[in-house]
C-alpha cells in the first residue's frame, strides 16, 4: 500500500502533528509512506544524509509549479465568500504538491486537518494526472479554533469564518475521516453528518524514558514550566496569570520552552515578556527545545508543568510529561486530560477549569506545597500503571474502512479550479504578444531612450502596473 501524506519534513520538525505522522510511519511498517520535503537538495547523491528514515519512508522534493503564473491570482475569485489570502495559501500548496507527484499513483492520500486543502488537492491531482483511490482526512484539531483564540483574534474573525467554511468542505469532500482524540471527535460531529473513525492514540504515543532515569526529588523548590507554543490558544497568558497569584515561596523559577511565532508584526515571545512584566513576574524563555531536551531537562527533572490550553484536540506533551514522572496541571479543554481520566483513572494529575482561575491557583498551590509527596506518588503509580503499548500496522483497518464519497461536491470544486486554470491560460496568452514587443523594443536604443524619458514622468503606481504586466516571469 502506497500512502501519500500531505505534510512536510515531520521527521526533522517538532509539533504534535509532526509527532503523530512520525509515529504513524514507524508503527505501520507494512505501508510505504511518501511525504514532502522542502529541504531536499537535488545536487546531493544522498539527500538528508544526517537524517535516518525508516525503510518505509520516502521523501518527495516539493517543487514550485510555475507553468501557470496567473493561476493563483484567478483562483481566489472563484471563491468570493472566502478570505482570498486563505484560498491563495491553500491553493498554492495544493498546486505545488500535485506538480511534485505528477503522473504518480497512490492508494491513499492522508491529509491533515491543519492543512485543509483536500479538495484543491483532488482537483490538481486530476490536472497533473495523479492517480489516487482514496482521500482521507486525518483530524488533529481545527485551524479556525487556533485563529479564534489567537492574540489578534478581534481582527481575524473573517479568517476564522473562512477557515471554518473550508474545513467543513473538507469534511464533506473526504472519503474517510478519522480522529485521534475522542474529545475532539465529539466536537467534530457538530460539523458533519458523515461517519468519523477513531484511531487509538496509544498507537502513536511516544515511548518514554525508563523511570530509573528520573532525577531524585531534592529538597530544593521545583521550577514551574510551560512546555508549549507561545500562542494564545495554548494558554500561555493563562499560565502567566496563574503564576502571578502563586506564592513565590512555593517554587524556584518560572520557565517556558516552545516554538515562537508572530502575529501582526509582533512576536509571541515579545507579547509574553510584556505580559509577564505587567504582572510583575520574572520568566525565563528557553526557545524551542528538542524532544530529547524536553524529556531530559524538563520532564525527568524535579519540575512541575502546567498545560492551560483554551482548546487542544489532544496534547501529546501532556502524556509525555506525566509518563516521564513529572507532576502536571492540565486544562479540562485538552483531549489528553479526558483520555487520562478514561484510560488511566488511577494516575494522579491536577485538572482545572481555565474559567475558574481561583480554583486553579488553589489546586496548583497545594500541589507545590506537597511537591515531594506527589512526585514520589506519581512515580510509584507509574510503576504499577505504565503506558499501554500500541499495535503494529493499526492504521490499516482505517485506511481500508468503508469509503463514503461526496462526488457532487468534489466535482463542483474541480469545475471551479479547472475554470480558473482556463482563465489563467487565457491571461498568459494575452500578454505573450506585448512581451515580444518589449523584447524587440529593448534592442532598439532610440526606443529605449524615449521609454526612459516617458517612464521618468509617470506616477509610481502606473510604473508598477506596467512592470507587473510586461515584465512578470512566465
Amino acid at each position: 500500500m502506497d500512502v501519500l501524506i500531505a505534510d512536510f519534513d515531520f521527521f526533522s520538525t517538532a509539533g504534535g502533528g509532526q509527532t503523530y505522522y512520525r509515529k504513524l510511519v514507524e508503527r505501520n511498517p507494512s505501508i510505504r509512506f511518501h511525504f514532502f520535503t522542502r529541504n531536499y537538495n537535488l545536487a546531493q547523491s544522498k539527500p538528508h544524509q544526517e537524517l535516518v528514515l525508516p525503510n518505509n519512508a520516502f521523501l518527495i522534493p516539493y517543487k514550485c509549479d510555475q507553468r501557470l503564473p496567473y493561476l493563483l491570482s484567478v483562483i481566489p475569485q472563484k471563491f468570493p465568500s472566502i478570505n482570498p489570502e486563505i484560498i491563495y495559501g491553500l491553493a498554492n500548496e495544493a498546486i505545488n504538491m500535485a506538480y511534485s507527484v505528477a503522473g504518480r499513483t497512490f492508494d491513499i492520500v492522508d491529509v491533515p486537518s491543519f492543512r485543509p486543502l483536500i479538495l484543491f488537492l483532488a482537483a490538481m491531482f486530476k490536472y497533473n494526472e495523479v492517480q489516487c483511490a482514496t482521500y482521507i482526512l486525518s483530524i488533529h484539531g481545527w485551524g479556525h479554533k487556533a485563529i479564534d483564540f489567537s492574540w489578534e483574534r478581534d481582527r481575524s474573525q473573517d479568517i476564522v469564518r473562512s477557515l471554518l467554511t473550508i474545513e467543513k468542505e473538507c469534511l464533506e469532500g473526504a472519503d474517510i475521516r478519522y480522529e485521534i482524540s475522542k474529545f475532539s471527535l465529539q466536537d467534530t460531529k457538530k460539523f458533519t453528518s458523515y461517519p468519523l473513525v477513531y484511531y487509538d492514540i496509544h498507537n502513536v504515543l511516544e515511548s518514554i524514558f525508563p523511570l530509573t532515569t528520573l532525577a531524585q526529588t531534592s529538597n530544593s523548590l521545583p521550577d514551574i514550566w510551560y512546555p508549549a507554543r507561545l500562542d494564545r490558544q495554548k494558554g500561555v497568558d493563562i499560565f502567566l496569570q496563574i503564576l502571578s497569584r502563586i506564592p513565590k515561596n512555593l517554587y524556584g523559577s518560572i520557565r517556558l520552552c516552545g516554538p515562537d511565532g508572530e502575529e501582526a508584526g509582533r512576536t509571541w515571545s515579545d507579547r509574553v515578556n510584556s505580559l509577564a512584566n505587567n504582572l510583575g513576574i520574572k520568566i525565563y524563555y528557553h526557545g524551542s527545545l528538542s524532544r530529547d531536551q524536553v524529556l531530559e531537562d524538563v520532564f525527568s527533572q524535579p519540575n512541575y508543568c502546567i498545560f492551560p490550553s483554551r482548546y487542544d484536540s489532544f496534547g501529546l506533551a501532556i502524556t509525555e510529561a506525566l509518563f516521564s514522572g513529572c507532576p502536571v496541571a492540565v486544562s479540562d479543554q485538552c483531549g489528553a486530560s479526558h483520555f487520562l481520566l478514561e484510560e488511566y483513572p488511577d494516575l494522579p494529575f491536577t485538572l482545572f477549569d481555565i474559567n475558574n482561575l481561583d480554583m486553579a491557583v488553589q489546586k496548583i498551590s497545594e500541589d507545590l506545597r506537597r511537591y515531594t509527596d506527589i512526585r514520589d506518588h506519581l512515580r510509584q503509580t507509574l510503576i504499577k500503571c505504565p503506558l499501554k503499548s500500541g499495535s503494529q500496522d493499526a492504521v490499516i483497518p482505517i485506511y481500508r474502512s468503508q469509503s463514503i464519497q461526496n462526488l457532487e461536491q468534489r466535482d463542483m470544486i474541480e469545475k471551479l479550479v479547472f475554470s480558473a486554470i482556463m482563465e489563467a491560460k487565457s491571461l498568459e496568452k494575452s500578454v505573450i504578444f506585448p512581451k515580444k514587443i518589449i523584447i524587440k523594443a529593448k534592442q532598439n536604443p532610440y526606443i529605449m531612450k524615449t521609454w526612459i524619458l516617458i517612464k521618468s514622468i509617470l506616477p509610481i503606481c502606473l510604473r508598477q502596473k506596467i512592470r507587473q504586466t510586461f515584465y512578470s516571469k512566465k
